[in-house]
């Protein structure tokens, strides 16, 4: 299933409900398929491993930051809001780091 391109890039889900993103040459985005992405927003997308935990990706298709999140916000104005395991939000900049 293909759904419409939105910043360059398609929403696509496998038969087994995994996710990832297309380019509009066809070709997959990223090597690992995920348990749910959203749309590109500002750069990055929002996505979902099979053990719950959030990140980002860029538009290679590389992770934003080497951790792993409780939950993500959108980036908005170059910082997005992160939820660590401890349940403490903390702000992040468009390089993953924590400031």
């Amino acid at each position: 299933l293909v759904f419409d391109f939105n910043d360059g890039f398609a929403v696509v889900r496998r038969d087994d409900w995994k996710w990832n993103f297309i380019k509009t040459d066809g070709s997959i985005l990223c090597s690992e398929w995920y348990k749910e992405v959203f749309y590109f927003k500002n750069g990055f997308a929002q996505v979902q491993r099979d053990d719950g935990k959030y990140n980002f990706i860029k538009s290679d298709g590389s992770v934003l930051c080497p951790e792993w999140y409780k939950n993500v916000d959108v980036f908005e104005n170059g910082f997005a809001e992160v939820q660590r395991d401890d349940g403490m939000w903390c702000r992040i900049d468009t390089n993953g780091d924590i400031v």
